[in-house]
């Protein structure tokens, strides 16, 4: 899914890069919105949300690919946009917008997944989408349940439990695996 979205050509400016940050980072879309410069650690490859849900802080670690488009974003793309002295990661940046200059709102979030994500991938998705394969897929490349609640940020391992599901292509390597 990530694949698809980098490659399109309509995702050519970083601004567009909340779909990847969430697929990449599982992060909440409360969580996007509240990111500040300060929270991307690019050396140490981690993310900090701060006051995420339950009012908690947690240290995100992020895969060398999001590093690369976060470094792209705050060095080249953020810092020539009005409002680079703003800690917010993302802002509004049309001028004639009415929140221009304020960090990006949920509301943002799924307009601009609804109007540049969904054309590209041909089927409806929403920002928690890109979450929740983020976890599917940490279940599934880990098989661990402590390290999927963990990153997720997730209080209960039964809301964890929900990733736990049998995917198809699971489906597929185990029965591949059995027929051997």
């Amino acid at each position: 899914m990530v694949t698809e979205i980098l490659a399109a050509r309509s995702i050519r400016e970083e601004k567009d890069l909340v779909a990847p940050l969430m697929f990449l980072s599982g992060l909440r879309v409360s969580d996007v919105c509240h990111l500040t410069v300060e929270d991307v650690g690019l050396e140490g490859r981690s993310l900090y949300v701060r006051a995420g849900k339950g009012n908690k802080d947690r240290r995100l670690p992020i895969t060398p690919k999001l590093t690369r488009i976060l470094h792209g974003w705050i060095t080249t793309t953020r810092s020539r946009c009005v409002g680079a002295d703003s800690p917010w990661l993302f802002l509004h940046m049309k001028r004639t917008h009415r929140y221009h200059g304020q960090p990006l709102n949920p509301k943002a979030i799924n307009h601009q997944v609804h109007n540049k994500i969904v054309p590209i991938l041909g089927r409806k998705v929403t920002p928690h989408s890109f979450r929740h394969s983020y976890g599917t897929h940490i279940w599934e490349e880990s098989g661990d349940v402590r390290l999927t609640q963990h990153l997720m940020g997730h209080a209960s391992i039964n809301t964890t439990a929900i990733y736990t599901h049998v995917t198809p292509r699971k489906e597929r390597e185990k029965l591949a695996e059995y027929l051997k």
